[in-house]
């Protein structure tokens, strides 16, 4: 795709790395389609404008000095940025980095009406604070459906480690929404993790990984929170050749992007380089792990957008569930998000909610007795809809040596 940048309009916004990478993106798509038949917001609504194709379009006419209007904002914003797209396309084009550019333009742009600006701004000044845990605590007491009680298996205090034998250094990851809405799953794994031998190392200034403050398009609030992140990790990460973990895929795949984020940063590099997903880390030890004796075993596994797209790391978890006893149920169009995509179910709720509806009736198709997901986002959603109980799939397992 030929575009002419208007550059000098663009260079109070956007660094020049970025208005390279924009004009590199556009030149490799050459509107195939493809990213049509697997985009949610497409297949829902119809329109190529709320299609990556239909967006690249607009995009471009940004980059190429078109003022920016509402009408482009609604379009770019209905995007659930899940990157299926990106798995699709077939000349691998990184769409999400494309849209973020674009969300910047016509964020500086288009001025919000004021109940958008005030919902927004609560959700990026709330979610990623320490003081959210009350606040989600008081929303359960109160029964409010987005703090809605989420399902938890029987939790037992981990015993010894099975072995004195070192398994390596982790930095354990906890996440803020992770950490107020289903602190159960951080507890489950870093007690599996612990019980494996691994070191686990939790920096006291840990701050939100800049996911929601990053698609939202507010790179003021999202970078000082990245800045923190890498300065916290970087000693472990090159001194204890130190993993990063994080039970919820969404951080995980947010802060495997740092390096991409920031590409002329050698720490955010190395950063990046060092996550892994909990599976990735618990799969060589299947003959420590068991399933939970109180764990049903008809399962439905839904894989989060960030997990398939991002970490690529969805085909792991299964492995590992169907190794260690559980029947995995099969599920219709398996890559069609479920609408949560972080904000985007408080944001795009009539959307968001038939998305949800629609992956509900292909999750529960083979009625399972429960759910699995890998994303407290997803987790959060679907529960709030389902009559199934859906929780995070490391629940589910503990090791040999659990009473």
């Amino acid at each position: 795709m030929h575009t002419q940048t208007n550059t000098e309009s663009l260079q109070s916004l956007l660094t020049p790395q970025q208005i390279d990478r924009a004009e590199e993106i556009l030149r490799s798509c050459v509107h195939c389609g493809f990213c049509l038949a697997t985009c949610p917001t497409y297949q829902l609504l119809g329109s190529e404008l709320d299609s990556p194709r239909g967006r690249i379009y607009q995009i471009k006419q940004l980059l190429e000095g078109s003022t920016a209007t509402r009408i482009t904002q609604q379009h770019l914003d209905r995007c659930l940025t899940c990157r299926n797209c990106e798995t699709t396309c077939p000349s691998g084009i990184r769409f999400s980095e494309l849209l973020d550019i674009g969300r910047q333009i016509t964020e500086h742009a288009v001025r919000r009406p004021i109940g958008e600006r005030l919902v927004r701004n609560l959700l990026n000044r709330f979610i990623p604070s320490r003081l959210n845990q009350p606040f989600f605590r008081l929303g359960q007491w109160l029964q409010i459906p987005l703090a809605k009680t989420l399902p938890t298996l029987p939790f037992t205090p981990p015993p010894a480690p099975l072995s004195t034998e070192e398994a390596g250094h982790l930095i354990f990851f906890e996440g803020c929404v992770q950490n107020g809405l289903a602190p159960s799953t951080n507890q489950a794994l870093k007690q599996l993790l612990q019980q494996l031998g691994y070191t686990i190392h939790q920096p006291s200034t840990e701050r939100c990984c800049g996911a929601l403050s990053h698609h939202m398009a507010d790179p003021d609030s999202a970078e000082p929170r990245v800045d923190q992140n890498i300065r916290d990790w970087l000693p472990l990460v090159e001194q204890q050749q130190a993993k990063i973990v994080v039970a919820a895929s969404g951080c995980g795949s947010m802060i495997q992007e740092y390096g991409q984020l920031r590409p002329e940063d050698p720490a955010a590099q190395k950063v990046s380089e060092a996550v892994v997903d909990p599976a990735e880390l618990l799969l060589p030890y299947l003959e420590k792990l068991r399933a939970r004796p109180e764990s049903p075993k008809r399962v439905a596994y839904h894989p989060p957008c960030s997990q398939q797209h991002g970490l690529r790391t969805d085909h792991v978890v299964e492995q590992l569930l169907q190794e260690l006893g559980f029947e995995l149920q099969p599920v219709a169009e398996r890559h069609l998000c479920c609408g949560a995509a972080g904000s985007y179910s408080i944001l795009q709720s009539e959307i968001s909610n038939q998305l949800r509806k629609n992956k509900l009736h292909q999750l529960e198709a083979h009625r399972p007795e429960l759910i699995a997901t890998a994303n407290i986002g997803c987790q959060h959603h679907l529960q709030q809809a389902s009559a199934t109980p859906v929780i995070h799939w490391v629940e589910l397992l503990e090791t040999r040596a659990a009473s």
